[in-house]
């Protein structure tokens, strides 16, 4: 096996393990990955349409269509209509309840990534964040 064969598992473990552990932290939400996401880019963007949210994830509006249908009918988002403007789409905000929920998902997603380099000294955090921007601009260039 290459080290590149290597690395590329490690890197595919680390990421299975840290999803499988965030799912496990959030189970107790009831609640799935896309949701989550879905709640925290909200969070960060309120007043955003479905197609904005689409573009962001770079999924099918029809997709987000049902993560959002589901997350208003558990009461965590509400859409408004847009007046007096050209733009007619739905604009969706969290609820007060949506903002509580992202901001425990967000402190799930803090435990997450926390535990993920708990190990590593600060030092080599900072190599590896070296290393991986290097082989993340090389892929890129």
């Amino acid at each position: 096996m290459s080290k590149a064969d290597e690395i590329n598992i490690l890197m595919r473990s680390i990421m299975l393990y840290e999803q499988h552990f965030f799912e496990d932290q959030v189970a107790a939400f009831n609640i799935t990955r896309s949701q989550a996401q879905t709640l925290g880019y909200l969070e960060e963007h309120p007043g955003v349409n479905q197609r904005q949210i689409a573009d962001h994830f770079s999924h099918r509006e029809a997709s987000v269509s049902g993560v959002l249908r589901n997350l208003e009918k558990a009461g965590y988002i509400e859409k408004h209509v847009s007046t007096g403007t050209q733009d007619r789409s739905k604009k969706i905000y969290l609820t007060r309840s949506g903002q509580d929920l992202s901001q425990q998902l967000r402190t799930s997603f803090n435990t997450t990534n926390d535990q993920s380099i708990g190990g590593l000294s600060d030092s080599e955090i900072d190599v590896l964040l070296d290393l991986l921007t290097k082989i993340h601009n090389h892929q890129t260039n």
